[in-house]
């Protein structure tokens, strides 16, 4: 955000809770990053909303994580160790890209 302030981006950034209440507008384009693994049992209804908050031929991407930290490797012991504290203490869906509803 601070860059695009700094260089007069035309792009408009929201925070909402899209979950309880479906965007008020339509949009070209939703980006929706590293939201998706703490959405739990809302995920669907989240996707819905953000689907039909896209004008006819915007695009909705998606970033999240799937299996992030299951399929790493390093040769690095102390790596490895923290990698396997935070897989064990991640309150997210580590899953959740691969839970993603058909849009």
């Amino acid at each position: 955000l601070q860059y695009a302030r700094e260089h007069n981006c035309s792009t408009n950034f929201y925070s909402h809770n899209f979950i309880e209440n479906p965007l008020p507008e339509k949009y070209d384009v939703i980006f929706n990053r590293l939201v998706a693994h703490h959405l739990g049992e809302n995920l669907p209804r989240a996707y819905r909303n953000f689907y039909e908050a896209l004008r006819p031929e915007g695009k909705l991407y998606i970033i999240d994580t799937d299996g992030l930290f299951v399929n790493l490797a390093t040769p690095s012991e102390s790596l490895r160790e923290k990698m396997e504290l935070l897989r064990k203490n991640f309150r997210g869906d580590l899953f959740a890209g691969r839970r993603s509803p058909p849009l």
